[in-house]
Formats: structure tokens, C-alpha cells, sequence
């Protein structure tokens, strides 16, 4: 346990140590390469096995992204919901801020465990999908932090929302039915 705290504890700090050092403009690949790349593609139609042997199709506004079926949102309710978490949510949760700069496509693109995880949270479901999201939720926490022993302020982020949320549910009185 003190280990775990630890390491999110060091997590934290390093986080913190390079916000501070980025003043200068980071250069990211290209969109394409990161996608190639991640780790973190959204898994379709229910598989959370070897996130990249799911192809990742790049959505609209109009095409939705899924990460099962279920859960699946175009960019332009994304960008709704991810408004409603800014202005209704995020008072509440300071320790996941999102910049008003953010958009749903950067944030799919980049920061997909969050992006997914803010969705849950924001979009309107039935118990089943949620049931559904919250076994996709451990499994991917379980591959990505235990198997592969990854260290990203998003999962920490992501984990917060999830705990938060999914353990208080009913009691959240700045939501009503879903935001």
C-alpha cells in the first residue's frame, strides 16, 4: 500500500515538475503516429483485450467513436459533454482540470482512458452499459498500471474520476438525473 502511495505520490510530483518546466511549446508527432503508437486506443465492440488490435477509426462529428456497444459518442456530443464536466463537475472534482482550450477530438486523440472515463460520467446510460464501462474500467486499469506497469497522471486522473464517481453516485447532488 505505502508503495502504491508512493509511486502516485512520485507520479504527482514529477507531473508537477514538468508543468513547471513547460513554458516552452512541446512539438507532438502527428496525429497518426501517435495513434499507431498508444496504448490507450479505445477498445471496439466490447473486446478490452490487446488495445491495438482494434483498429482505430478517426470520427466526425457526425460518425461516432465507441468504445462498446453502448458507449459511443460523436465529437460534437463529446464536446457537450466535456462542456457540462467543465461547467458542472469540475468545480467539484479540482484535482482533473481541463483547460476550455481542450476539445473532445484532442482529448480522444490524446488522453483517451480520461476522455472515456469523462463520458461515462457525463453522457446519459442505462445500467447496463454502465455495468459494462466499469468492467472495461478494471480490466484496462488491470492490463495498463499491473501488466504493464504504466505511470500517467491520466490514469491517476482517470482512477479519481472513476472511484469518485462510481462510489457516490447517488449521492452527487450538484448533478441531477446524469447532468
Amino acid at each position: 500500500m505505502e508503495e502504491k502511495i508512493d509511486g502516485i505520490v512520485s507520479l504527482l510530483t514529477a507531473s508537477q515538475q514538468t508543468q513547471q518546466l513547460s513554458n516552452t511549446e512541446i512539438t507532438r508527432p502527428p496525429v497518426e503516429e501517435q495513434i499507431a503508437s498508444s496504448h490507450t486506443a479505445p477498445v471496439m465492440h466490447g473486446s478490452t483485450n490487446d488495445d491495438q488490435s482494434s483498429p482505430y477509426v478517426q470520427p466526425s462529428s457526425h460518425s461516432p467513436a465507441e468504445l462498446f456497444p453502448g458507449l459511443s459518442v460523436t465529437i460534437a456530443e463529446a464536446d457537450r459533454h466535456i462542456q457540462t464536466y467543465r461547467e458542472r463537475i469540475m468545480p467539484h472534482f479540482p484535482f482533473v482540470p481541463l483547460s476550455p482550450k481542450t476539445s473532445a477530438f484532442e482529448m480522444l486523440t490524446h488522453r483517451r482512458l480520461l476522455f472515456w472515463t469523462i463520458m461515462a460520467m457525463t453522457a446519459p446510460q442505462g445500467p447496463a452499459v454502465q455495468h459494462s464501462f466499469k468492467a472495461w474500467f478494471r480490466e484496462w486499469i488491470a492490463d495498463h498500471m499491473v501488466k504493464r506497469k504504466e505511470k500517467r497522471l491520466e490514469i491517476l486522473q482517470a482512477i479519481l474520476i472513476h472511484v469518485a464517481w462510481y462510489a457516490h453516485e447517488p449521492d452527487l447532488a450538484f448533478c441531477d438525473s446524469r447532468c
